[in-house]
Parts: structure tokens; C-alpha cells; sequence
């Protein structure tokens, strides 16, 4: 592994453990951590000092002192995440979705699918299908739903409808419909 991939991993984990296990509570980039939230089995408190000042200076998290908790108690220091930060952090989400093996790929979206299946009350391979056949007709979401499968069918649920799509489905008569005969059907332009 390069220097530079191996940064680009190290800033990876820290911007993620600030945008995706933090409690934003205060805003993206007005809430702060101690080093400790940043540390795991691989992340020590040296290392993660390190690459947050690392971050840090360059523009990605700033430094805040005199913090306290919810509870109004005194916490120390901590790190937070800045726009700029939040703008890299959506490279690097980016860069790992079209890194992606194709066996994580099929794991994510039935993953998602099952347990969004399970929440809608809708079959999930009804809905493994349906996200398949979306993504196969707007390619450039693809990177979007492999980093936040959940969020991009609640945020472009208007593209996840089964006319926008690029495959057929079996309607409740018993007859395959095409998107481009629902869409002339509902008197959309086709695609």
C-alpha cells in the first residue's frame, strides 16, 4: 500500500467516525469529539492525535477547547469536522463505492433491501429488484446509494418508482409491463 492510500484510509476512518457514528447534535461541523472516540483496535490515542492534527492543518477538522457535554458538564477538547471536510469525506465515500468487489456490491444492496423490505411491509427481493433496475438506468447514482443505500432511496425515492427503471416487473394481472409502457401509460416522456 502507497503513503498516499494509506492516508487516504486514516482519513477515511476518522472523517467517518465524525459524519457516520456521530451525534451531530449541535450541526455537522459545530459538534466535536475526544480523541478517544476516534481509537479502536488499530487507532491508538497517539495515532489518532496525530492524524487529526494531520487533518487539522490541512483544512479538513479544526481543534475546539473548552468543551462541555449535554449535560453541561465540563469535557475538555476535541476535533470536528469543517465543510471542507465534509466535501472530502464525500470523495473518499466516492472513491471506496467504485473500489467496490462485486460480491460487497450484491451483499449491500441485499442488505438494504431486506431490512427496508421488512420496515415497508414489501418483499425484499421485489424491492433488490426494483433498486437494480434503477440504478442500471441512472448509472451516476450508483456511487450515491453504494455509500448510503438508505438515505438515497429515502432522498431520490422519485428515481426508485419501477417506471424509471430499466427492467420489467410482473403486475398483479399477471402481465409483464415494461417502464416505457407504464410511462406512456402515466403520460411521461420516455427516457
Amino acid at each position: 500500500m502507497s503513503y498516499e492510500n494509506a492516508r487516504r484510509m486514516f482519513d477515511r476512518h476518522i472523517l467517518e467516525c465524525i459524519v457516520e457514528k456521530g451525534n451531530a447534535a449541535f450541526g455537522a461541523t459545530e459538534t466535536f469529539y475526544g480523541l478517544a472516540f476516534f481509537m479502536n483496535d488499530w487507532v491508538s490515542k497517539d495515532l489518532a492525535r496525530a492524524l487529526l492534527r494531520d487533518l487539522t492543518d490541512r483544512g479538513f477538522c479544526h481543534f475546539h477547547r473548552g468543551l462541555f457535554n449535554d449535560d453541561g458538564e465540563p469535557a475538555g477538547s476535541g476535533y470536528g469536522i469543517t465543510e471542507k471536510g465534509l466535501e472530502y469525506y464525500q470523495e473518499l465515500v466516492a472513491e471506496n463505492a467504485a473500489m467496490l468487489m462485486p460480491k460487497q456490491v450484491v451483499a449491500i444492496i441485499a442488505n438494504n433491501s431486506a431490512t427496508t423490505g421488512i420496515l415497508a411491509g414489501v418483499g425484499g427481493s421485489e424491492l433488490a429488484g426494483n433498486i437494480i433496475s434503477t440504478l442500471s438506468a441512472n448509472p451516476d447514482l450508483i456511487g450515491e446509494y453504494l455509500a448510503n443505500p438508505a438515505g438515497t432511496l429515502i432522498d431520490r425515492a422519485e428515481l426508485f418508482r419501477p417506471e424509471q427503471g430499466a427492467l420489467s416487473w410482473l403486475a398483479r394481472n399477471g402481465q409483464i409491463v415494461t417502464p416505457q409502457e407504464m410511462r406512456a401509460h402515466l403520460g411521461q416522456a420516455d427516457n
